[in-house]
């Protein structure tokens, strides 16, 4: 059975006395815990705030010196590398930005780095007493070259960037020593120059030039052989006159095939002409015709126009009227006309001449001409591809030499052009060589622009933002790791019951006034129940760890419900006996019941009952039937019954009462329960199928200050 699924079950078999139900993180729990954890929280805060204010005490005030360069891009400025083999530097495609990047790349050299500092000075630089925390890194971190550390210290400390969008070079180098760090701005500047001039001077002019004159003279000379050869053959282009021929030889074979092919053809029509010109007549039968219609004869379109007149008659006139008698002799006499007809036969016969005759002679004599015809062009086309394949070949036969000549044609003129660049470029690189330097000018000098700042403020800043960081953190960790219970609404969320009761952390919270209020408001609502429909008589309260608690709290409960509700109540604690509880009872409305002994206590409806006074409750080994049988004696003899455990050993007797119980009250201490174990306790109680109705919450204590608790 699940823990929900037992929840709905028990909260449907009693009463639920209070439903509400603490939210989310609210901005009170929040501050509720962070007041409860304050000393671990203060503890994790001050280790970053104590490490800023360390730092701000270590920091020194530092001067930065800065100074500004202007690069300017010309024909003669070039960053490319040179050298007789390379190719040279196209002056006109250098970019502006990149080539004053390369300057910056130039300045932060190792060489002009290691220079600076030789001409100032390591000592003066880098004294021994500020690399006292370079040296202790130094044992931490794995070791270094000496050179390799001071050029990684210089260029933490220097700093040279390209200003936005210009030519302008910012070199600027961070030192405690104001003078020093002008010196050493001004000294790297100078080195910086020096070391550009080395870099860009190199003499190569006079190797490219000999190269050029001897690759000119190369290509002069196969350049007049390929023009000799070309014009003693008739060659334009090799490429284009081999295809010209091709193309020609190509269509001359083209128009053969079909002077051939209309020469069969001819032949075929002309012998087939003259066999069937040989078997024609000279005379052809035209035509005969023969009839036996008689001219203007009517007779039968004369009956139909009768026939029909006698029928528009007979319409309106009987068949013995004059009109139709007469009608009727007009069709008579047709129909006689018709029987008898006149018997004269017509037949005519002509004869005429054959046409076919005249064409035939004609188609003859036409194709016996194109034979004729097509013989001779034949004989053209047969000369036309003797020529056109002689034209061929001797392309074919060229075409080897032509083509070496042209390919160390194009070799040469590849190699003079390049080397012909690179001539003119190395005679303006020499040339611009002694003022390269008037390239890079120096607006401005280190002492011109010297500032200083010190990280003092920003490192206590630091301090207290990661103190705020790290105390939420510990705030977090210590709220996610907390066992215990702090606030009744905590305990209402993970437990998922209702906070029946609080009580304050005092010695006296019982008897105090918010005590006493709250006892009468939980007692008010046990009796309200124990009069209701459903009646709960017997309640089961469970303190696994805060027996103390729990017994002044169930004396103050009892003492309500019997003083103030008038109610006859008992309390029954397993962890006493009846003895030194009180007297025995006198009163005449005490109840007297077998196996239950009770003791009367000075007040009035309420008495006490140990382990001892009721052992059909508490023995394990006797049925279940016997304890209920003895709670149905204790709900006859008394309105409310109270059975109090508060040992640790009690929960098997507490799980075996739950169901049996009309409810079950778990006591919750502050800072003390433990919330494992209350889980577990009500896990328990509700698998073996008892009714929790709530919990007690005590031992409340207020973390936050009043002043500040009244306004959130």
């Amino acid at each position: 059975m699940s823990v929900s699924h037992s929840l709905d079950q028990a909260r449907m078999a009693v009463p639920v006395w209070n439903t509400s139900r603490s939210g989310g993180l609210s901005l009170r729990t929040a501050l509720t815990g962070a007041f409860f954890h304050k000393r671990i929280i203060l503890l994790v805060a001050l280790i970053p705030l104590l490490l800023g204010i360390a730092a701000a005490l270590y920091t020194k005030t530092e001067y930065v010196a800065g100074s500004l360069l202007m690069v300017l891009i010309n024909r003669e400025y070039s960053t490319a590398t040179q050298n007789v083999t390379d190719t040279g530097p196209d002056v006109l495609s250098i970019e502006g930005l990149k080539s004053v990047e390369a300057e910056v790349q130039i300045l932060e050299s190792s060489e002009v780095i290691n220079k600076t500092i030789q001409d100032v000075g390591e000592d003066r630089i880098f004294p021994k007493s500020s690399l006292g925390l370079s040296r202790l890194i130094a044992m931490i971190a794995p070791p270094k070259n000496r050179d390799d550390a001071l050029l990684e210290q210089f260029r933490k400390r220097l700093k040279a960037a390209v200003e936005s969008d210009s030519n302008i070079i910012r070199v600027s180098f961070t030192h405690p020593d104001r003078a020093l760090a002008i010196e050493v701005t001004d000294k790297l500047v100078e080195n910086y120059l020096a070391r550009r001039k080395q870099i860009f001077s190199n003499p190569t002019s006079p190797i490219l030039s000999s190269e050029v004159e001897r690759f000119e003279s190369g290509l002069k000379t196969v350049d007049a052989e390929l023009q000799k050869l070309k014009s003693d053959n008739g060659i334009l282009d090799l490429k284009q006159d081999s295809i010209l021929a091709s193309n020609q030889l190509d269509s001359i074979l083209q128009r053969r095939r079909q002077v051939a092919e209309r020469q069969a053809a001819v032949a075929a029509q002309l012998t087939e002409a003259q066999k069937a010109a040989a078997g024609l007549p000279n005379m052809v039968f035209d035509s005969a015709e023969k009839t036996d219609a008689v001219p203007n004869n009517d007779d039968q379109n004369t009956l139909t126009r009768l026939l029909v007149e006698r029928g528009k008659l007979l319409q309106e006139y009987l068949p013995a009227h004059p009109k139709v008698r007469q009608i009727e002799r007009q069709i008579a006499a047709a129909r006689a006309a018709i029987a008898h007809p006149e018997q004269r036969v017509f037949s005519t016969d002509r004869d005429v001449r054959n046409p076919s005759v005249n064409y035939m002679e004609n188609m003859i004599l036409s194709l016996r001409v194109e034979q004729d015809s097509l013989k001779n062009q034949l004989g053209e086309l047969d000369d036309q591809v003797k020529a056109a394949r002689e034209r061929i070949a001797k392309l074919q036969a060229l075409e080897p030499r032509i083509t070496d000549l042209t390919r160390q044609r194009d070799n040469l003129n590849d190699s003079y052009r390049e080397y012909l660049r690179r001539a003119v470029a190395a005679s303006i690189e020499e040339a611009a060589a002694d003022v390269r330097a008037s390239n890079v000018r120096v607006v401005q000098r280190a002492d011109s622009d010297v500032s200083s700042y010190n990280l003092g403020l920003p490192f206590v800043a630091a301090g207290l933002i990661g103190g705020m960081l790290f105390g939420a953190a510990a705030w977090a960790v210590a709220a996610t790791l907390r066992s215990v219970f702090i606030q009744p609404q905590e305990a209402e969320r993970v437990l998922q019951m209702p906070a029946l009761a609080v009580f304050g952390d005092e010695a006296n919270a019982y008897e105090r006034l918010e005590g006493r209020q709250a006892i009468s408001a939980l007692a008010a609502q046990l009796a309200d129940a124990a009069s209701g429909p459903e009646p709960m008589h017997i309640i089961q309260i469970v303190a696994q760890d805060n027996a103390k608690d729990a017994i002044s709290f169930s004396a103050g409960l009892g003492t309500e419900l019997g003083a103030a509700q008038g109610l006859r109540t008992l309390v029954i604690d397993y962890a006493q006996t009846s003895e030194g509880a009180g007297h025995e009872s006198s009163e005449k409305s005490a109840p007297e019941q077998e196996d239950v002994r009770a003791v009367a206590t000075g007040t009035p409806n309420l008495w006490h009952a140990g382990r001892d006074g009721t052992p059909a409750l508490f023995n394990l080994s006797l049925p279940i039937a016997e304890t209920r049988s003895t709670l149905s004696k204790l709900r006859e003899g008394y309105d409310i019954v109270l059975i109090l455990m508060t040992a640790p050993e009690d929960i098997r007797i507490a799980q075996r009462l739950a169901p049996a119980v009309d409810g079950t009250l778990l006591m919750i201490r502050a800072e003390e329960t433990r919330i494992p174990v209350a889980l577990r306790l009500r896990d328990s109680l509700l698998e073996s199928g008892g009714g929790l109705l709530g919990f007690v919450f005590t031992g409340r204590h207020y973390y936050i200050p009043q002043s500040i608790y009244r306004r959130i």
